[in-house]
């Protein structure tokens, strides 16, 4: 589970009568306010007051490599004694401006800083409230988890193998556009990785693979050959994630390994290591902020079928050939392992995603001018219109009209694998967006009303 690290430091001016003591306690009331929202929290040890306390602290955050960090103005401030806050952390910065005491002057301070922090260009936020307002915790809750995925992805390593499929040219990538805006580390591998692994799997490690896989459904109607050789082509990636400390895993299965990796796709993604088939590294960065901010799988699906439409819950399936988390799925008892149905070859896992809730639907695609992001939310429904799709359908309704959403898609030059979390994240990808460049769409402007 996500948990971010937040700095925070105080700024007040001493010797004006600004009632800059009543500053311990504020720093001590965002401490504990944070902690509240599961924050780790990294505290200076004085107020800033002076270039040196300053340091002090811009040393502590980097040391501690926070997520963000928060500078409190407990009173008017002289922006020139928070310069090295503001020059010497490479991290995304929070003011914090309050009104407890009209003679702390707070507002003001922040609106000294500002307009230094805009033109060094810096990644900022601003918050105005008490530490018990509602709307102001739940936007710092927000802006924090953004910053932290952030982080973490600098710090993850991403396989990257076989690259992309010939007949999807939009999947193709730019690593140094990639690294660019998401700062995360490739580590590129052949299929050929896969197949020379797979056969130095002993047989009888594949066996007692092959039974945890047959655990997990309650029918297994592929063959005992298929089953063994996905079981090793599980354990040989497993091998390449452990060896290489991967985060995130995207595989190119079309079309030779087609049916030959669904099982350890679905099987990762099961075990909270996010990936996604068909070479599309973008859905697996997607995948991966998805899963850092919900702390579950997340679905990664395209074959969009409108299943009601013009109606107050129209609504869309998703769906894919068979790789889906099995922790996806609402009972053990609708999950079947069988061969793969596009191809009659390998096994995949096939059970429809009727766990109810609030989700958030995402398309990230890499363009030659950078990177974009589509997001959208809607409700997924606990529905029985899937039972014969195969694949891993979900059926999600929109608040929306999806001819609006199919159009915008449309216009947007958006793709077809589309990756949906559990949860509203809509605001944490904004900021993400925001942060790391990135341009986005999204349908909260749309208002529908049934025809």
């Amino acid at each position: 589970m996500l948990k971010p690290k937040i700095g925070i430091c105080t700024a007040i001016l001493e010797g004006f009568n600004l009632d800059e003591d009543d500053s311990f306690a504020y720093q001590a009331d965002l401490i504990e306010a944070s902690k509240k929202l599961g924050f780790e929290v990294v505290a200076a040890t004085s107020l800033i007051a002076s270039l040196q306390q300053a340091r002090q602290a811009a040393r502590l955050f980097n040391d501690r490599d926070v997520d963000a960090f928060v500078l409190l103005f407990g009173t008017f401030t002289d922006d020139k004694k928070v310069m090295p806050l503001l020059q010497d952390i490479d991290k995304p910065l929070i003011m914090w401006a309050t009104d407890y005491n009209a003679y702390n002057v707070s507002i003001t301070g922040s609106q000294n800083v500002i307009p230094v922090a805009y033109e060094l260009g810096l990644d900022y936020h601003y918050i105005y409230g008490r530490f018990d307002d509602r709307t102001a915790l739940e936007d710092y809750r927000r802006f924090v988890r953004a910053c932290a995925v952030k982080n973490r992805l600098k710090q993850s390593n991403i396989g990257y193998v076989g690259g992309h499929p010939s007949i999807m040219t939009s999947l193709g990538i730019d690593q140094l556009a990639v690294k660019q805006t998401f700062d995360v580390n490739l580590i590129d591998f052949g299929n050929e990785h896969i197949v020379l692994a797979r056969e130095k799997i002993a047989p009888d490690r594949a066996k007692r693979e092959w039974n945890t896989f047959k655990q997990l459904a309650a029918k297994v109607e592929t063959s005992e050959q298929n089953g063994l050789e996905a079981a090793a082509t599980h354990l040989c990636i497993l091998d390449m994630v452990k060896k290489h400390g991967l985060h995130a895993v995207s595989i190119n299965c079309f079309p030779h390994f087609k049916g030959k990796v669904c099982l350890s796709i679905a099987k990762l993604n099961h075990m909270g290591i996010p990936a996604a088939c068909e070479g599309d590294l973008n859905a697996t960065i997607m995948m991966y902020i998805l899963h850092l901010l919900s702390g579950r799988a997340v679905s990664n699906g395209d074959q969009m079928k409108v299943l009601k439409l013009d109606t107050p819950q129209n609504s869309l399936m998703f769906s894919h050939c068979g790789a889906g988390a099995f922790s996806l799925a609402k009972d053990q008892k609708e999950v079947t392992i069988h061969d793969d149905y596009e191809t009659g070859k390998g096994a995949a896992v096939f059970f429809p995603q009727r766990i109810p809730g609030q989700v958030t639907v995402t398309n990230l695609m890499g363009t030659s001018y950078g990177y974009k992001m589509f997001m959208a939310r809607g409700k997924a429904l606990d529905s029985d219109l899937m039972d014969h799709y195969q694949g891993n359908p979900i059926n999600i309704a929109f608040p929306f009209n999806i001819r609006e959403l199919l159009a915008r898609v449309a216009q947007g030059g958006f793709g077809h694998h589309w990756n949906i979390g559990y949860g509203d994240h809509m605001q944490e990808l904004i900021h993400l967006c925001n942060l790391n460049g990135i341009d986005y769409t999204t349908m909260d402007a749309v208002e529908w009303r049934p025809r």
